[in-house]
């Protein structure tokens, strides 16, 4: 097929699937076209790249420490769109504020540690653009039905990113397709700009359908759903010489968490507690063993799905940067400030890695970042949170399942990537989507 009817072709099939999704929600709120914007923004190419697209393009190519002025003016007029939504819904601020005084904490903390970044400027800018991340969510919460809104932001972002990193891997390769340095490894990215950007895309799609389609098991409306999530998993297996490894693993196990509580939701009350027994179990035998024996056990697991033993290399990533942030390791270097500039490390024999942006660790990060006190706050945000979602999953259990789902699976995707407090970060966004609390609509419910 000629690449130029694929293109017509795709575009009508996403016309079609949207205008269908209109006219089953025809009463979604017109603000929600914002963050609808702001989370297709978060799980694709920036605009410049999408208005310099290049077939010369490499994994290493871009500069980020200079940005996009095209980028920050588009996301500068979304973020002013937005607080004049805000403004106009005359919020309850204070019971917002109650409700997410963890989250508020943290993004304070942030703000407050631009002031001993290397340079704040810059800080400062990727702390406005998590801002509007925080915003974005706000005007879903603070909708007249926000859990009807997330599925809007789910549905309708994935009907057009799915389609459309399908075509671009199938007929628009210097679009979809990237190398790596030596031309040996082919990476499906779609519309993102890494296999592992597309690798929790997907994956967050993925779940999202598997999730639509147990609720609505016995609708004759879950067509479209089950479509959607074979696209999401043939995308997510990636090329047959890479696929993003985390991200299946990580779908796999929310797939396990969904299929468990659908089988056994008679006893919810007990589901969010065993998933947490498992998380800390797993997250402090991971470290423990890396402290005591110098092997993580996610590389046995990494190594039993077909990755090499160090991770890809993130072992001896870890290992080094530890030892560069000891000199600020309480109040970190500032936010976002830890990999400005090419960052490069070397291991035991002297080879260097790449100039790298990120140490595949979320927590990590946050500790890089925001020292032991940011690291602190976090955890503490963890804990509150998790306690709120399981209160939801008393109160209802679809919407809570749901949020516990992406919860732990955001969670244990950091292990081994980084997405926390990252603006524009697509796992991000939908981090502070499940954890952001504006609607309890029996507050008599008992915190178990």
């Amino acid at each position: 097929m000629h690449p130029t009817i694929a293109l017509l072709l795709c575009i009508l099939f996403i016309s079609i699937v949207l205008i269908i999704d209109f006219k089953q929600r025809p009463n979604v709120a017109t603000a929600l076209w914002v963050p609808f914007i702001w989370m297709m923004y978060c799980g694709s190419k920036g605009l410049s790249r999408w208005l310099n697209l290049s077939p010369e393009y490499t994994v290493t190519a871009f500069d980020y420490t200079k940005g996009s002025p095209i980028d920050r003016t588009f996301l500068a007029i979304l973020i002013v769109i937005g607080l004049i939504i805000l403004y106009k819904r005359r919020i309850a601020w204070s019971e917002i504020f109650k409700r997410n005084v963890w989250i508020l904490i943290l993004f304070l903390y942030m703000a407050v540690s631009i002031l001993w970044s290397d340079l704040p400027g810059l800080s400062f800018k990727r702390w406005i653009r998590t801002v509007g991340d925080l915003i974005m969510v706000l005007i879903i919460m603070t909708d007249d039905n926000p859990l009807e809104s997330i599925k809007v932001m789910f549905r309708r972002s994935a009907f057009v990113l799915l389609p459309l990193s399908i075509l671009f891997i199938t007929y628009f390769r210097h679009i979809g397709v990237i190398y790596s340095a030596n031309g040996l490894m082919e990476m499906w990215v779609g519309v993102t700009t890494h296999k592992n950007d597309l690798g929790y895309l997907v994956m967050a799609y993925g779940i999202y359908f598997l999730w639509n389609i147990l609720i609505n098991r016995n609708s004759e409306k879950k067509y479209v759903d089950v479509l959607f999530l074979i696209m999401a998993i043939f995308l997510l297996m990636g090329s047959p010489t890479s696929s993003s490894k985390t991200s299946i693993l990580i779908f796999i196990l929310g797939t396990c968490i969904l299929i468990y509580a659908y089988l056994f939701k008679s006893y919810m009350k007990y589901i969010g507690r065993i998933i947490l027994v498992i998380f800390i179990f797993f997250f402090f035998l991971n470290y423990s063993s890396i402290i005591f024996f110098h092997s993580s056990l996610l590389e046995k697991v990494a190594t039993s799905s077909g990755r090499d033993i160090t991770l890809t290399g993130r072992t001896q990533i870890w290992k080094e940067i530890f030892d560069i942030a000891s000199s600020s390791c309480f109040f970190g270097k500032g936010y976002r400030s830890f990999w400005i500039g090419e960052v490069t490390l070397s291991n035991d024999s002297g080879e260097q890695f790449v100039p790298i942006k990120q140490s595949h660790n979320g927590y990590i990060d946050i500790y890089l970042e925001l020292g032991l006190l940011g690291l602190f706050i976090f955890l503490c945000l963890v804990i509150s949170e998790y306690r709120n979602i399981r209160r939801t999953l008393m109160i209802d259990f679809e919407y809570g399942i749901m949020r516990m789902t992406f919860f732990f699976m955001i969670l244990l995707h950091n292990l081994s990537e980084s997405s926390f407090a990252r603006p524009n970060h697509f796992l991000w966004f939908i981090f502070l989507l499940v954890i952001f609390n504006t609607w309890h609509r029996h507050d008599s419910v008992k915190t178990i």
